[in-house]
């Protein structure tokens, strides 16, 4: 007899139903080339209107740096993704995506980032698009609004540049 039973995995399920959301808007491609997770289509050609994409200068790939609509520097990311999330206000119908490339994002102490009502900020991976802030003398803040999607990246934290 072939035990067919399967083990639940709640993170797994909540992944797929994202996915499947991803997919139903039309932000993710339907395939995942890379085997990697989920492959937004972030710097390829024919991404769907109203998207905004995002690179770090001199932790994303050239290529996609000059592609992107905005570029970070070596801190203050949020500045640059903030504007990125601020162009979704311009979109027919208020539905826009912001997509992170891969690279490490330093972002101010005690700043925040805004994604605005019907937006999704997506980044290349949770190993890939890494968030970081400095807490050590302030928190930093996501504030988001109705019907948004923050996904495939990491934010962390450190105290005092270490």
């Amino acid at each position: 007899m072939v035990d067919r039973r399967r083990s639940f995995d709640p993170q797994a399920a909540r992944d797929q139903a994202l996915y499947d959301l991803l997919r139903a808007k039309k932000l993710l491609d339907s395939e995942d080339p890379t085997g990697a997770g989920f492959a937004p289509t972030a710097f390829e050609e024919g991404a769907a209107d109203f998207t905004f994409r995002v690179a770090v200068n001199g932790s994303s790939r050239p290529a996609v740096v000059a592609s992107a609509d905005f570029v970070a520097g070596s801190s203050a990311a949020d500045v640059q993704i903030n504007a990125a999330l601020d162009s979704c206000l311009d979109v027919p119908a208020g539905y826009g995506r912001v997509l992170l490339a891969e690279g490490v994002y330093e972002l101010t102490a005690g700043g925040s980032i805004t994604i605005h009502d019907n937006c999704s900020l997506i980044g290349a991976g949770k190993g890939a698009t890494i968030l970081r802030a400095d807490v050590q003398s302030s928190d930093f803040s996501f504030i988001y609004g109705d019907r948004t999607v923050l996904a495939h990246f990491a934010f962390e934290t450190y105290s005092g540049g270490s």
